[in-house]
């Protein structure tokens, strides 16, 4: 038991542990490799879309270069994370969001095909 030995300073005074036992550290030396957070090769690119005016006012246009045929789940979010607008890009290529309030939100477009999906952030300001 090094409970004597083990000292910590949360709030600018050096304290005694509370705890018996003994500290264990596990130190990395050198440069660690980056795991993979990915098992998907064919991910959307951020350069495919574009969102513009950004800061928004009234609507959010949003343009999806490259493959053209490929539909997409378009998702409004706050940040809360609550589904705001829902729509397709199908049915249009703007959002209105004359009736938001001002803040950040996230637009989530989702590959209907692929299921892959981007975020983007987006600004209303109004």
């Amino acid at each position: 038991n090094n409970r004597t030995k083990v000292h910590f300073n949360a709030v600018g005074i050096w304290q005694t542990a509370s705890f018996d036992g003994s500290l264990m550290l596990r130190p990395v030396f050198g440069s660690a490799v980056n795991p993979a957070v990915s098992v998907n090769n064919e991910v959307e690119t951020f350069e495919n879309f574009e969102i513009y005016p950004n800061p928004a006012s009234h609507t959010i246009n949003f343009k999806i270069s490259g493959n053209v045929d490929n539909h997409y789940h378009i998702q409004l979010v706050d940040l809360h994370g609550r589904n705001i607008i829902e729509t397709e890009s199908s049915i249009s290529n703007q959002l209105d969001v004359s009736n938001l309030s001002n803040g950040i939100y996230f637009i989530c477009f989702t590959n209907s095909e692929t299921k892959n999906s981007v975020f983007k952030k987006v600004i209303i300001s109004k």
